[in-house]
């Protein structure tokens, strides 16, 4: 539990002599430091700022009972041994404030104000403890999980230059929880390290944030993002997926459909744009909100101090986004639902070829072929440059990562301790984790040396092709499209290799015109593109434990080419509840599968601060100075 620790008394050794030799008993002081709430800045309400004296419902260490509860067992061994709790910082995902949170815990402690500190507290948090004749070793121990290991890193080189910090005041250990450590960022300071200091490093192989996703740091989200892109935009993407999958199985087969089949096809897709034209507004709406200005969350001490206010997407780059929407909301939504609607009412019967015909093909093709055609080689596209251009708007700064300080501390001891085995994903499928960890870490070195356009999506399609939905039923669903515009448009056999399915010479189409072909092969080569993008980032990680055996292996082609087959048509079966429970929602509770992309992120990298392990309980152990409570009688 948090605690006014500065307030209460030493110990009941008031003058803080040892009995037995009279001399000045050794102050252990072990502090907390909160890490970065999550990768992507976004968060509003779990903040590592949200704590300002006492307990509410957003502390960051508040989920992790057993970790407090062994930290607050371990403390009350001892005479002599304190915690600090009360550090606040943004929690954000960025340089800048990571510094701030290392020069602010430094000057707080020890109670530096003035110009160029970021306190505002004359008085020291441990004010007793700066007289030195009575306390004479103040030994500090600090604990950081995430990118509080990298505040601490701030935290030490604050005090090696600060001119209040006693001297009597040692860093005696340093236990990092699952940190990120950079090659060229937040390098700590060791000139106030006691002469027996010593570096705990807790590590778990299958963190996937400390050993990739840490390399971006990124600039403060506003809680507007979180809010905007919240259950309702994930909601109608899901709804989306739920009238695909009912369309696909009408849309593959012979020529001509019954009038039961052509009537819920054509429902379908009427819904299903009605649904896209929702989604166009929310987007709209959401990429306007992260144009304008907003304020974010600072902790209290910090207000005035630290920049807070930023919009999140340029002028310009909203301006791209809504010409986009506008030509898709035009030429693919508007144009299709009279053209669906006026076949229903005709009431002339149904056919897969009229189907298309009513779907504007010409118009509905251009402009998905204009905004999402995309080279193989170079990824370059005009949708991907535009989120190409927003990743870079937020990249604050790149820095590779590791999951070991070795090349920070050079005559340090540095001992490791490894809580792999305790992870839920342990020993599943190594195999396929350290296949995909090695294509991950190629290409962010590959983003390093030359941090190229092509570079950064390569990162982001490969992270995309290990989310199974991506790669298995979008690129299925893509070569769906691609074989029946195979088979209307009747392309040489040039264009068309690999087993793409055909659904038969009844399906060509011979009043298209040239435009109207080159768009369609446009279109084919697109989805092909797609695929093979994705299948060739496919680093065998294909699934996470919790999915089924036989679809997993399904996932694990590589080729690019075999088509899964949708789900069939079933009354009695929400399409939306599997992708609501994937992606979570108020509605459906998300579904965070062994393994995923999410577990690894997440689960994984908090498993570190989850419990108060043994392993580094015993370390520490070994660099606490103050006498057990057993021994002081």
């Amino acid at each position: 539990m948090p605690n006014n620790d500065s307030q209460t008394s030493a110990s009941k050794n008031e003058d803080n002599k040892d009995k037995t030799t009279d001399k000045p008993l050794i102050t252990d002081i072990i502090v907390l430091c909160a890490g970065t709430v999550d990768p992507s800045n976004s968060d509003n309400i779990g903040r590592a700022s949200s704590y300002q004296g006492k307990i509410d419902s957003n502390w960051y260490w508040k989920d992790n009972v057993e970790f407090r509860n062994g930290l607050s067992d371990f403390k009350n061994k001892y005479v002599n041994c304190h915690i600090f709790e009360d550090h606040a910082w943004s929690g954000d995902n960025s340089v800048h404030n990571r510094k701030v949170a290392g020069a602010y815990l430094a000057d707080r402690l020890c109670g530096v104000t003035g110009k160029n500190s970021y306190n505002d507290n004359p008085i020291a948090y441990y004010q007793r403890f700066l007289k030195k004749e009575k306390y004479p070793e103040v030994n500090f121990h600090l604990i950081g999980h995430s990118h509080g290991g990298n505040v601490i890193n701030e935290f030490t080189k604050r005090i090696a230059k600060s001119p209040g910090w006693p001297d009597h005041w040692k860093i005696k250990s340093i236990t990092y929880l699952s940190t990120p450590f950079f090659k060229k960022l937040h390098k700590p300071d060791t000139s106030k390290f006691h002469p027996d200091c010593k570096i705990i490093n807790v590590f778990n192989n299958y963190d996937l944030t400390q050993r990739a996703i840490a390399d971006f740091s990124l600039k403060q989200l506003p809680g507007q993002f979180k809010i905007a892109a919240g259950d309702k935009f994930i909601e109608l993407i899901c709804e989306i997926i739920g009238h695909w999958e009912v369309m696909v199985p009408l849309f593959i087969g012979e020529l001509n459909l019954n009038d039961e089949e052509g009537r819920i096809l054509y429902d379908e897709c009427i819904d299903l744009l009605d649904v896209v034209t929702e989604l166009i507004t929310e987007a709209k709406k959401i990429i306007g909100d992260l144009s304008v200005e907003h304020e974010y969350t600072v902790a209290t001490a910090l207000k005035g101090k630290v920049t807070h206010k930023r919009s999140i997407i340029s002028t310009g780059l909203k301006d791209r986004f809504d010409q986009f929407f506008l030509e898709l909301q035009r030429d693919f939504v508007e144009l299709n639902i009279q053209n669906l609607r006026d076949t229903i009412n005709e009431n002339n019967g149904y056919s897969r070829l009229g189907f298309l015909r009513d779907f504007n093909y010409r118009d509905a093709t251009a402009v998905i072929v204009k905004w999402f055609k995309i080279s193989p080689v170079t990824l370059e596209s005009k949708f991907f440059d535009m989120v190409y251009e927003a990743i870079k708007e937020q990249l604050d700064e790149y820095d590779n990562t590791r999951n070991t300080p070795d090349e920070l501390y050079k005559g340090v001891p540095i001992i490791p301790v490894d809580v792999t085995e305790h992870d839920d994903y342990y020993q599943q499928r190594d195999e396929q984790f350290n296949e995909f960890i090695k294509l991950l870490e190629e290409k962010e070195d590959n983003y390093e040396s030359n941090k190229t356009k092509r570079n950064l999506l390569d990162i982001l399609f490969t992270l995309l092709a290990q989310i199974p939905v991506v790669r298995t039923k979008g690129c299925s669903y893509l070569r769906i499209v691609a074989s029946v515009v195979n088979g209307v448009v009747k392309l040489d056999e040039d264009d068309v290799k690999g087993s793409w399915h055909h659904p038969g010479d009844d399906w060509k189409l011979d009043f298209w015109d040239h435009e109207e072909r080159a768009n369609a092969i446009s279109l084919v080569e697109l989805c092909r593109n797609y695929c093979r993008i994705l299948a060739s980032r496919n680093g065998g990680f294909c699934c996470d434990i919790d999915d089924d055996a036989d679809e997993c292996a399904q996932r694990a082609d590589k080729s690019g080419i075999e088509i899964i087959p949708p789900p069939a048509l079933n009354a009695q079966n929400d399409p939306n509840k599997d992708c609501l429970a994937r992606f979570g929602t108020k509605n459906a509770k998300k579904k965070v599968n062994r393994g995923s992309l999410h577990y690894l992120m997440n689960n994984s990298h908090n498993l570190s601060r989850r419990k108060w392990y043994e392993e580094y309980e015993t370390k520490l152990k070994s660099q606490i100075g103050c006498l057990l409570k057993s021994e002081d009688k």
